[in-house]
């Protein structure tokens, strides 16, 4: 039950990031969303696939959980320039509420 709550929270992630980047008008800032989204739904997806036995170990710490000091530092920064690029957008219409 517990693993369906950790992956149903990763794909809620992924789903309002995604959100996100479609309704914004900046290429850039597109790009920037997608590719962050990307890098933290392949992280979590592979390490899940490791501990279930389906790849090789590959030394990737689960995003936000697993402990890892530059790790949970470089996606708290990719969480807050989400956030950032969320603030900016927030005057045409408001995407992650």
């Amino acid at each position: 039950m517990g693993v369906f709550i950790i992956a149903a929270l990763y794909l809620v992630l992924i789903i309002k990031c995604l959100q996100l980047a479609v309704k914004l008008k900046d290429l850039f800032g597109m790009y920037l969303v997608v590719g962050i989204t990307v890098m933290i739904g392949f992280q979590a997806l592979i390490n899940m696939l490791v501990v279930m036995g389906l790849l090789p170990t590959k030394g990737l710490t689960l995003p936000f959980l697993s402990y890892g000091g530059s790790s949970l530092l470089l996606n708290m920064i990719c969480i807050g320039i989400l956030m950032n690029i969320t603030a900016q957008n927030q005057g045409e219409k408001g995407c992650l509420s």
